[in-house]
């Protein structure tokens, strides 16, 4: 693996090409936000879960982790 100052500009693509519309940039960061908050809620429920009720199932917790 090249370190960072090894590699070229032609592997290191343009930012604009990466991001095109802001707007879709903007909604993809904010999206990604709101999924790292629901995965945190997520994982605090299944701990007050199972201090009350005993182990949650992984499958449980998985479905609950789907990306919508």
């Amino acid at each position: 693996m090249p370190l960072p100052h090894e590699l070229s500009d032609d592997i290191i693509p343009d930012s604009t090409a990466v991001v095109g519309d802001i707007e879709s940039f903007i909604a993809y960061i904010e999206y990604g936000h709101a999924w790292q908050d629901w995965c945190g809620r997520v994982q605090q429920c299944v701990r007050w879960i199972a201090q009350d009720f005993g182990p949650v199932s992984d499958d449980i917790v998985q479905d609950l982790l789907q990306k919508p």
